[in-house]
């Protein structure tokens, strides 16, 4: 009680101090602290016992930096010191504008710290170093590939994808050559507009039926697949490669009116569904072999293919050109 009755005295005083404007009933139009080095705790606290409502300028420091209390992006990338969870929840209540916080080169705030705060302050942003298995992977990228070859170690399970949930910008995904089983995870990423699961050991592809945007679709060498009816769903298809799937009609394929090619080395289709999708995508560049590689060389030297494998350098996703 006595430190409750110090502290609005205190605040009283500031007021006075600062000049404040006071409206009619005798609460405080807005407060500026100007520049302080208060510690977070202080300044949380002094805020919270001025009248509700009351307006809070100023800058406050945090590692020698001073950043103001009004921003509404909080970026400490190049904080030099140590950050702590409990800092940033500091920040979070007594900046009231506050819409996203970046701390994504402090190695200190690991999943085990930031996935908590991420779930407790969903109206908050917050861009840090999400690691995924032996993947680091900043959270506002937009396009990510572990860059995995058909001979290097497959290090993602099932249960490492759910961690994409935290990576909500992604437009651009490889997770091929992997020992994923269970793609349920792909319920996260809704705004996925290019997406490679090729070589991984998928049964179920029904969760790609809900990306909408979808236009370029890598799934070959998924042997156990053997039901593509979700595609139907994936209007915006302008590349389809289902290499060595053992699907056994094509007819889900009709409602992807867009499509501009289509793989099937090792389609187990008849000649007549064949005929039938040839009759169907006219302007569709369709290969049907009975065996041979799955990226047989046009699939590679398309224009496409060039520009995401630049996304997948960059982090960065792009509309195809």
């Amino acid at each position: 009680m006595f430190r409750k009755l110090c502290l609005v005295l205190l605040a009283a005083a500031l007021l006075a101090a600062l000049g404040c404007a006071l409206a009619e009933d005798g609460a405080p139009e807005s407060v500026d602290i100007g520049r302080v080095y208060w510690s977070l705790p202080k300044i949380q606290e002094y805020v919270e016992n001025l009248p509700e409502g009351t307006p809070v300028t100023g800058e406050f420091s945090f590692h020698k930096k001073f950043f103001s209390i009004t921003a509404e992006e909080l970026d400490l990338d190049k904080v030099s010191g140590s950050i702590k969870p409990e800092d940033l929840e500091c920040m979070i209540a007594f900046m009231p504008n506050l819409k996203k916080i970046s701390v994504k080169w402090h190695a200190e705030l690991n999943n085990d710290r930031m996935i908590p705060l991420v779930e407790k302050y969903p109206d908050v942003t917050f861009v840090w170093a999400l690691k995924i298995n032996r993947y680091k992977i900043y959270t506002d990228v937009t396009a990510f590939s572990t860059k995995s070859t058909d001979s290097d170690p497959r290090y993602l399970k099932s249960r490492d994808c759910e961690l994409f949930k935290y990576l909500p910008n992604l437009r651009a995904l490889d997770l091929g050559h992997q020992n994923i089983t269970d793609i349920s995870f792909l319920r996260y990423l809704p705004e996925l507009r290019i997406l490679i699961l090729a070589d991984n050991d998928i049964r179920d592809i029904t969760p790609i039926g809900e990306l909408r945007y979808l236009q370029y679709l890598e799934l070959f060498m998924n042997y156990k697949v053997t039901d593509i009816s979700a595609l139907a769903n994936c209007t915006e298809l302008l590349d389809l490669n289902l290499s060595y799937v053992k699907n056994t009609t094509l007819k889900p394929l009709e409602a992807c009116t867009k499509l501009e090619r289509f793989w099937a080395v090792g389609s187990r289709v008849s000649s007549e569904e064949k005929q039938d999708f040839r009759a169907a995508h006219p302007d569709c560049d369709a290969l049907f072999r009975a065996k041979g590689s799955s990226t047989y060389d046009p699939w590679r030297k398309h224009s496409r293919y060039t520009q995401y494998r630049r996304m997948f350098e960059t982090g960065v996703w792009t509309e195809f050109e």
